[in-house]
Protein backbone atom coordinates (compact mmCIF):
# COMPACT_ATOMS: atom_id res chain seq x y z
CA UNK A 1 0.00 0.00 0.00
CA UNK A 2 2.72 2.96 0.94
CA UNK A 3 4.59 1.22 -2.24
CA UNK A 4 1.44 2.26 -4.53
CA UNK A 5 1.22 5.49 -2.80
CA UNK A 6 4.57 7.03 -2.87
CA UNK A 7 4.63 5.57 -6.96
CA UNK A 8 1.50 7.91 -7.33
CA UNK A 9 3.10 10.87 -5.54
CA UNK A 10 6.33 10.58 -7.56
CA UNK A 11 4.99 10.94 -11.07
CA UNK A 12 2.89 13.33 -11.05
CA UNK A 13 4.99 16.04 -13.60
CA UNK A 14 6.02 14.27 -16.80
CA UNK A 15 9.86 14.99 -18.17
CA UNK A 16 10.36 15.45 -21.05
CA UNK A 17 12.90 15.92 -23.43
CA UNK A 18 12.45 17.80 -26.89
CA UNK A 19 14.54 16.08 -29.12
CA UNK A 20 13.72 17.68 -32.29
CA UNK A 21 13.65 13.83 -33.56
CA UNK A 22 10.65 14.81 -35.47
CA UNK A 23 12.64 17.08 -38.63
CA UNK A 24 12.50 15.12 -41.34
CA UNK A 25 13.85 18.09 -43.85
CA UNK A 26 17.42 18.32 -45.15
CA UNK A 27 20.27 19.67 -44.02
CA UNK A 28 20.19 22.96 -43.86
CA UNK A 29 16.38 23.45 -44.34
CA UNK A 30 14.65 26.25 -43.02
CA UNK A 31 13.58 25.70 -39.56
CA UNK A 32 9.95 27.62 -37.90
CA UNK A 33 8.96 25.37 -35.45
CA UNK A 34 7.50 22.21 -34.60
CA UNK A 35 5.25 20.14 -31.92
CA UNK A 36 6.75 17.72 -29.91
CA UNK A 37 5.56 15.44 -26.96
CA UNK A 38 2.73 18.32 -25.82
CA UNK A 39 5.06 21.15 -26.20
CA UNK A 40 5.46 23.58 -29.17
CA UNK A 41 9.34 25.04 -30.38
CA UNK A 42 8.28 28.13 -32.36
CA UNK A 43 11.26 30.29 -33.83
CA UNK A 44 10.64 33.84 -33.05
CA UNK A 45 13.97 35.43 -33.43
CA UNK A 46 16.99 35.15 -36.17
CA UNK A 47 16.76 32.29 -38.77
CA UNK A 48 16.76 29.01 -37.69
CA UNK A 49 17.56 25.86 -39.84
CA UNK A 50 17.61 22.20 -39.53
CA UNK A 51 20.73 20.26 -38.56
CA UNK A 52 20.43 16.71 -39.29
CA UNK A 53 25.02 16.37 -39.72
CA UNK A 54 25.26 17.28 -35.98
CA UNK A 55 23.44 17.41 -32.88
CA UNK A 56 23.46 15.22 -29.39
CA UNK A 57 22.07 13.03 -31.54
CA UNK A 58 21.17 13.95 -34.59
CA UNK A 59 18.99 16.53 -35.61
CA UNK A 60 19.47 19.65 -33.57
CA UNK A 61 18.84 23.34 -34.99
CA UNK A 62 21.21 25.77 -35.58
CA UNK A 63 21.13 29.59 -35.48
CA UNK A 64 21.92 31.14 -39.16
CA UNK A 65 22.80 31.33 -42.15
CA UNK A 66 26.21 30.00 -41.43
CA UNK A 67 28.82 32.45 -41.68
CA UNK A 68 26.41 35.33 -40.85
CA UNK A 69 24.54 34.53 -37.82
CA UNK A 70 22.64 37.10 -35.67
CA UNK A 71 20.91 37.57 -32.53
CA UNK A 72 18.71 34.59 -32.54
CA UNK A 73 15.47 33.12 -30.18
CA UNK A 74 13.21 30.56 -29.70
CA UNK A 75 10.44 29.82 -27.20
CA UNK A 76 8.83 26.83 -26.03
CA UNK A 77 4.97 26.41 -24.72
CA UNK A 78 2.62 23.65 -23.95
CA UNK A 79 0.23 22.44 -26.66
CA UNK A 80 -2.97 23.33 -24.67
CA UNK A 81 -2.44 25.31 -21.88
CA UNK A 82 -0.65 25.32 -18.76
CA UNK A 83 2.68 25.59 -16.76
CA UNK A 84 5.80 23.46 -16.87
CA UNK A 85 9.12 23.54 -15.30
CA UNK A 86 12.46 23.84 -17.09
CA UNK A 87 15.27 21.59 -16.54
CA UNK A 88 18.07 22.30 -19.00
CA UNK A 89 18.94 22.49 -22.52
CA UNK A 90 22.20 21.85 -24.84
CA UNK A 91 23.75 24.33 -26.44
CA UNK A 92 27.33 24.18 -29.03
CA UNK A 93 28.53 26.83 -30.90
CA UNK A 94 31.96 26.44 -33.84
CA UNK A 95 33.85 29.25 -32.35
CA UNK A 96 35.68 30.49 -29.74
CA UNK A 97 33.97 33.51 -29.74
CA UNK A 98 32.24 34.59 -26.76
CA UNK A 99 28.93 33.83 -27.71
CA UNK A 100 26.35 33.74 -24.81
CA UNK A 101 22.21 32.75 -23.87
CA UNK A 102 19.62 34.06 -22.28
CA UNK A 103 16.65 32.11 -20.68
CA UNK A 104 13.75 33.80 -19.73
CA UNK A 105 10.98 31.90 -18.37
CA UNK A 106 7.73 33.77 -17.97
CA UNK A 107 4.38 33.14 -16.22
CA UNK A 108 1.07 34.65 -17.29
CA UNK A 109 3.11 37.81 -19.24
CA UNK A 110 5.12 38.11 -16.48
CA UNK A 111 9.08 37.14 -16.40
CA UNK A 112 9.78 35.26 -13.65
CA UNK A 113 13.16 34.69 -14.47
CA UNK A 114 16.52 35.66 -16.91
CA UNK A 115 19.38 33.84 -16.61
CA UNK A 116 22.65 34.24 -18.64
CA UNK A 117 25.56 32.62 -19.24
CA UNK A 118 28.49 31.89 -21.71
CA UNK A 119 28.34 28.73 -23.84
CA UNK A 120 31.27 26.88 -23.11
CA UNK A 121 31.87 24.27 -25.76
CA UNK A 122 33.25 24.59 -29.20
CA UNK A 123 31.78 21.87 -31.65
CA UNK A 124 30.33 20.04 -28.75
CA UNK A 125 27.28 20.36 -26.58
CA UNK A 126 27.07 21.24 -23.20
CA UNK A 127 24.33 20.32 -20.78
CA UNK A 128 23.04 23.72 -19.32
CA UNK A 129 21.13 23.57 -16.27
CA UNK A 130 18.18 26.31 -15.19
CA UNK A 131 19.29 27.90 -12.40
CA UNK A 132 15.06 27.48 -11.31
CA UNK A 133 14.29 23.99 -12.33
CA UNK A 134 11.47 23.82 -9.91
CA UNK A 135 9.94 27.33 -11.11
CA UNK A 136 6.47 26.52 -12.62
CA UNK A 137 6.62 28.87 -16.09
CA UNK A 138 4.04 28.85 -19.04
CA UNK A 139 6.62 30.02 -21.47
CA UNK A 140 10.58 29.55 -21.73
CA UNK A 141 12.66 31.88 -24.39
CA UNK A 142 16.45 30.66 -25.44
CA UNK A 143 18.01 33.48 -26.75
CA UNK A 144 21.58 32.92 -28.74
CA UNK A 145 23.85 35.68 -28.78
CA UNK A 146 26.89 34.89 -31.21
CA UNK A 147 29.86 35.61 -30.46
CA UNK A 148 32.82 37.36 -33.12
CA UNK A 149 33.47 34.88 -35.33
CA UNK A 150 30.38 32.49 -34.68
CA UNK A 151 29.41 31.03 -37.76
CA UNK A 152 26.52 28.89 -35.92
CA UNK A 153 24.75 27.96 -32.44
CA UNK A 154 23.46 24.77 -31.81
CA UNK A 155 20.72 23.89 -29.99
CA UNK A 156 19.54 20.05 -28.86
CA UNK A 157 17.86 18.76 -26.14
CA UNK A 158 15.48 21.26 -24.03
CA UNK A 159 14.37 19.01 -20.71
CA UNK A 160 10.98 20.04 -19.60
CA UNK A 161 8.32 18.59 -17.05
CA UNK A 162 4.13 19.79 -17.67
CA UNK A 163 2.77 20.12 -14.66
CA UNK A 164 -0.45 18.09 -14.27
CA UNK A 165 -3.73 19.96 -14.66
CA UNK A 166 -6.18 20.98 -12.33
CA UNK A 167 -8.46 17.56 -12.94
CA UNK A 168 -5.11 15.36 -12.91
CA UNK A 169 -4.70 16.94 -9.01
CA UNK A 170 -8.01 16.13 -8.06
CA UNK A 171 -8.15 12.67 -9.47
CA UNK A 172 -4.82 11.92 -7.79
CA UNK A 173 -6.15 13.56 -4.32
CA UNK A 174 -9.41 11.56 -4.63
CA UNK A 175 -7.55 8.15 -4.86
CA UNK A 176 -4.70 8.77 -2.09
CA UNK A 177 -8.59 9.71 -0.35
CA UNK A 178 -9.45 6.34 -1.29
CA UNK A 179 -6.24 4.29 -0.37
CA UNK A 180 -6.56 6.38 2.97
CA UNK A 181 -10.09 5.21 3.34
CA UNK A 182 -9.15 1.37 2.28
CA UNK A 183 -5.98 1.07 4.58
CA UNK A 184 -8.26 2.31 7.56
CA UNK A 185 -11.16 -0.37 6.61
CA UNK A 186 -8.71 -3.14 6.37
CA UNK A 187 -7.24 -2.26 9.72
CA UNK A 188 -10.48 -2.80 11.42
Amino acid sequence: MVFLLLSTVTHTNSITTLTFGPLSGSNGASYLGHTEQGFDIAATGGSWFEAHAFGNPTPSIFAGPIGSVGVSEITVTRSTPGAFSFSSVDLSTNTAGPSSYTFIGSLGGTTQYTTLGAIANINTFTTTASVLPSLYIDMLTIRLNPGSGTTSLNVDNIVVAAVPEPGTILLLGSGLVGLGYLRRRFKS
